[in-house]
């Protein structure tokens, strides 16, 4: 999904491992998203707000916490390699609030420091 920013905030960022969710299901839903924003241009209503997150945000994580996929992130010591990495840009392009590792996907509460941007903080 695109991504947004807005000035001193914290975000929540996911980010999955490549077969978290197969490329057909990926498809599917890209297909119904462009459709539903064709049908509902912006600005939204409060309810027109809350459908797209039903549909398409807890759509997509109801996908990712069914475990599809070789699910490596179960393992500690890999685990452990993603805690160090959240880390190693700690307290320099980001505050680091909470984190979760789950089998195949990331959930991360985190707020950009300075100029740091949320596309590049996602790329390290």
């Amino acid at each position: 999904m695109p991504h947004w920013r807005q000035e001193d905030s914290w975000y929540f960022l996911t980010y999955c491992l490549a077969d978290s969710l197969p490329r057909h299901v990926l498809s599917s839903l890209k297909s119904q998203r462009e459709r539903w924003l064709k049908a509902h241009p912006r600005p939204w209503t409060a309810e027109e707000a809350a459908e797209y997150g039903n549909r398409f945000g807890n759509r997509i994580d109801e996908l990712l916490d069914a475990g599809s996929g070789a699910c490596w992130l179960r393992r500690s010591e890999i685990q452990s390699v993603i805690e160090e990495s959240l880390h190693y840009f700690e307290n320099q392009r980001y505050t680091l609030d909470r984190w979760v590792v789950m089998p195949n996907h990331v959930h991360v509460l985190a707020k950009p420091q300075g100029q740091s941007e949320i596309e590049k903080i996602l790329h390290t």
